[in-house]
């Protein structure tokens, strides 16, 4: 196998396939600081836009379902089941993060349009 370097996270390698060539192109992430940085502001948006009502309550996952209702940040989980534990840190983090969010996220928009 034979695998020419096009740019610095992608490879093009030629392997025989009965007697035809086969080009075949695979993307390579270094497991980096920043990378990880990346992967967990992905996650941290993904918890943010998950909407209670619309998505969680089609699983029994809304808070109005729990017994607690509406909890204030720094408020107690009326037991501490794992679904509640898990609802709690989404509420939580959507109430912590909202705001923030916002500047780190155009902050890395335009550090990848500008670095690419």
């Amino acid at each position: 196998m034979t695998k020419k370097c096009i740019t610095e996270n992608s490879f093009v390698s030629l392997q025989p396939n009965n007697g035809q060539h086969v080009t075949q192109i695979t993307a390579v992430m270094a497991f980096t600081l920043g990378a990880l940085l990346e992967a967990t502001l992905l996650v941290v948006n993904a918890i943010c836009v998950l909407h209670e009502r619309r998505f969680l309550a089609k699983f029994g996952w809304a808070s109005d379902n729990n017994a607690g209702g509406n909890r204030g940040f720094g408020d107690q989980a009326p037991s501490s089941g794992i679904k509640n534990q898990i609802l709690n840190i989404i509420h939580s983090t959507r109430t912590v993060m909202r705001y923030p969010l916002i500047p780190i996220n155009v902050l890395v928009i335009l550090k990848k349009l500008i670095l690419g």
